[in-house]
């Protein structure tokens, strides 16, 4: 979940100007994992190279699936196939591959989702000024089955899309989202790319085996992102990560993520990686800056418009309001879980220091 906040930059502490770059020479990074989303894959391609400013190269890393790579590296032409020499998962795939761009810019497009035409273009008026450390824009949901009415739109985070209650316009903000996300590449690399042990892992469920042992999804802790562009703020003060909505891209919903269970599940996920990854390794002072206005603000207020419409004659009105204070309650018991369990392993972690 990302956010809005009043975060504005310090005056010290700049981005060297001799690390930065403005030109827009930008190199694109798609992960995947799974043959299942061939066809996803494909239209994310087509999307990058049909690009009105082109980029300087396509890099699509296969996550641990030695038959995806073959078929890429034998099919998929003016693309630089390349296998996830870290850690299994998102975060580690993403990591290989900026180690093997070339551009100033690496740009994230998940395998799921595809790029406006001049998606690349509207990354340039953000990053021409040098103290910008990346950029991202609006996910738009490009639905496979009609969404259910009682899905409040401030919940959008659970679909890996936007939401009520993000910037309208261009401004600075906490953290971007990583399927659609631009950095440039010395500040992912002085940082050390993502963080290790943290990120969703997912597997080929077109294996047999992995279906059997494995959910679709199976969630370290997550929020991985949230975590990098905190490190970035606190490692350069007076920069900025922008939220521009132009830098936009449309991401396939599918039915499968439309159901209530998808949506609790969703909840406890980010409420536990808020606990167990953000606030464990930032602080709750910036860690859950945006969170507390959306909590204090967005969410208050979706509650109110959802009421409204069900005094208005909308009967799914009044089941928004009641997913808003669900969805709210689920991810708040699950932060308590993952502080209470972070703190309950200090003292056993200290006393194994001791000996």
């Amino acid at each position: 979940m990302i956010g809005a906040d009043s975060w504005r930059p310090r005056a010290e502490g700049r981005l060297s100007l001799a690390e930065t770059s403005y030109e827009l020479d930008v190199s694109v990074v798609i992960c995947t994992y799974s043959e299942e989303r061939w066809q996803c894959l494909v239209d994310a391609i087509r999307s990058v190279q049909q690009q009105s400013i082109p980029p300087r190269e396509v890099i699509v890393v296969a996550d641990y699936n030695e038959e995806l790579l073959k078929r890429m590296q034998r099919c998929l032409r003016d693309v630089t196939a390349i296998p996830n020499s870290g850690e299994r998962g998102a975060g580690g795939a993403r990591n290989t591959g900026v180690m093997a761009a070339t551009g100033s810019i690496v740009a994230f497009l998940d395998d799921d989702a595809v790029a406006v035409p001049d998606w690349i273009e509207q990354m340039r008026e953000p990053l021409s000024d040098p103290n910008a450390l990346g950029v991202g824009g609006e996910v738009v949901p490009r639905w496979l089955a009609p969404p259910p009415p009682w899905f409040p739109s401030e919940f959008g985070w659970v679909l890996g899309c936007s939401y009520r209650g993000l910037p309208e316009s261009t401004s600075p903000i906490r953290n971007v989202m990583a399927g659609n996300m631009a950095v440039r590449r010395h500040v992912f690399l002085s940082l050390g790319g993502y963080r290790r042990g943290h990120g969703n892992v997912r597997f080929d469920t077109a294996s047999p085996e992995n279906a059997k042992r494995h959910r679709f999804v199976t969630r370290q802790s997550g929020c991985e992102e949230t975590d990098f562009c905190i490190r970035a703020l606190r490692r350069w003060p007076g920069s900025v990560w922008i939220y521009h909505p132009p830098v936009r891209i449309h991401h396939r919903v599918p039915a499968a993520r439309l159901s209530w269970n998808y949506f609790l599940a969703r909840c406890n996920d980010e409420g536990l990686a808020k606990a167990t990854v953000v606030v464990k390794f930032s602080g709750g002072k910036l860690g859950l800056a945006s969170e507390r206005s959306y909590v204090a603000e967005t969410l208050p207020s979706g509650i109110r418009l959802g009421l409204k419409d069900f005094l208005s004659g909308d009967p799914w009105g009044l089941a928004r309001a009641g997913a808003i204070f669900v969805g709210l309650s689920v991810t708040a018991l699950a932060y308590l879980r993952g502080r209470l369990s972070t703190i309950a392993v200090r003292p056993f972690l200290g006393a194994l220091r001791k000996r």
